[in-house]
């Protein structure tokens, strides 16, 4: 009933904004409608709600009340998928839900509301609800989508360590600009070539994290010794070993591309 009404408001807006021109005494269209006429009209649409069994109150008339529930229908149901993708725990991104049809303000409004909350310039996160574990990986891969992980974010990706660091690691190209975002993230710089090289992807709630492979990981962590510890990348690699998730010709090629197999070489004999 208070939708009703509302629409039966908006037409009067309507008619008012419009009283300045011409209109016939005795038009249907005119501000004083018969008072029969406008109950027909709102029991009308009490009981059917049907764009087409509106009473006959003119042309004008009938194409308002078309567009007016046509507009709240649209916006009830753009709400309710809405809603719906804010329960599965996914991040949401502008530019993507306005290309499958929804309306670029209905993010700033649930925003509003307490229901979501911006993490950087078009991305956004649900405040409550099932969040997967690599949840702000997922973020950071949406807010920074050349992005690559790499080192302890890396190593965690493919399972070899179980520490949780604080701070995600990414690597990005060393002409790109960092996105501001309220997330934990440190980067490290690569040129485009090195970066677009042993990249794989893994699915994590339907969105795809880009991570270096094993081999690739561990010749970074090699690289950044002096920043993550020489015992770590050590412990890396005979994670890796022992799980079998090293190729040995590939990592051989891997090492010498990032020029770290001199520096390897000793420990790669230890595990031999």
């Amino acid at each position: 009933k208070v939708a009703i009404t509302h629409i039966l408001y908006q037409i009067e807006q309507s008619r008012a904004r419009g009283c300045g021109r011409k209109q016939r005494e005795n038009s249907p269209t005119s501000l004083d409608l018969r008072v029969s006429q406008r109950l027909e009209l709102r029991s009308t649409i009490q009981l059917t709600g049907k764009l087409g069994t509106f009473p006959k109150a003119g042309g004008r008339t009938v194409c308002l009340m078309r567009r007016i529930c046509y507009n709240v229908r649209m916006k009830t149901t753009i709400k309710g998928r809405m809603r719906q993708e804010v329960a599965r725990g996914r991040p949401l991104v502008r530019e993507e839900l306005i290309r499958r049809g929804f309306r670029g303000n209905t993010l700033s409004e649930m925003t509003a509301r307490g229901v979501l909350y911006r993490v950087a310039q078009g991305v956004y996160a649900p405040c409550a609800g099932a969040a997967s574990e690599w949840f702000d990986y997922e973020l950071a891969s949406k807010v920074i989508p050349q992005g690559v992980f790499t080192l302890f974010s890396a190593l965690r990706l493919h399972g070899l360590t179980d520490e949780n660091p604080q701070r995600m690691t990414m690597a990005i190209p060393t002409n790109a600009h960092p996105v501001k975002s309220t997330l934990p993230i440190n980067f490290v710089y690569m040129k485009p070539d090195l970066l677009a090289r042993d990249v794989v992807e893994k699915m994590s709630n339907g969105t795809a994290l880009r991570v270096f492979t094993v081999e690739r990981t561990l010749a970074e962590c090699f690289k950044h010794r002096n920043k993550i510890g020489v015992d770590v990348a050590v412990a890396a690699l005979r994670e890796a070993t022992q799980k079998g998730l090293v190729d040995f010709a590939q990592l051989g090629r891997v090492f010498l591309v990032c020029r770290m197999l001199r520096i390897a070489q000793p420990y790669l004999e230890g595990l031999s």
